[in-house]
């Protein structure tokens, strides 16, 4: 009886487990995907705030040298890989290359405040990789995985202790008991292994 219980009971808890272990490994994987398409989605509003009205204002005026340092600082951001600028005029000017095979494009006019009328100069282009975000999940994989597994199984293993403890060692100690009785004679009083508790309450 004892290990036919307890046979069950570890087979449920590693089931249960592997299971738990999966689904918590997914959903930490899944919030940080979220986490850093999050931080590529802001880099519109980066872009747009801190970087587009000084480059259209060298665009407007042809700096050739100014433009390229711009386009270098907005590459410097992580998964940035190119940054294009189309003008009117037929000028354009590009720095980095795509690697990714999957990415994520980005378009910001150039528009130019020339005598209070708004003029379009051109169009910049961003591209950002999203390549390099899948291969840190997939190399995230197995630490988390690891992780995940060895916290979930020493609380299932300390948990099938403590059941063993409470109460199938009880149950076998029951068990061998009642296969020794003699119905048609004396036999000895059942006493279970155990502290009594302090307080007189029984319990199951």
């Amino acid at each position: 009886m004892k290990s036919k219980i307890g046979y069950k009971l570890v087979i449920a808890l590693v089931l249960f487990s592997s299971l738990i272990t999966l689904i918590t490994t997914a959903l930490q994987l899944y919030i940080d995907y979220r986490v850093d398409i999050k931080r590529v989605n802001n880099y519109e509003t980066l872009i747009r705030k801190s970087y587009l009205e000084s480059i259209t204002t060298s665009v407007w005026l042809y700096d050739d040298k100014q433009i390229k340092t711009q386009l270098h600082g907005i590459l410097h951001l992580p998964d940035m890989e190119r940054i294009q600028i189309h003008s009117d005029e037929g000028t354009n000017w590009s720095v980095g290359s795509i690697k990714s095979k999957n990415n994520l494009t980005k378009e910001f006019s150039l528009i130019y405040d020339h005598k209070g009328d708004d003029t379009n100069i051109g169009i910049m282009r961003t591209v950002i990789g999203l390549d390099s975000i899948y291969t840190r999940l997939l190399k995230k994989t197995f630490t988390i995985l690891l992780s995940n597994a060895i916290k979930i199984f020493l609380v299932a293993g300390f948990t099938l202790l403590i059941f063993q403890y409470l109460l199938t060692r009880h149950l076998y100690s029951l068990s061998s008991w009642l296969k020794n009785i003699d119905i048609g004679r004396s036999f000895d009083k059942f006493y279970l292994d155990r502290t009594i508790s302090k307080s007189n309450k029984t319990d199951e």
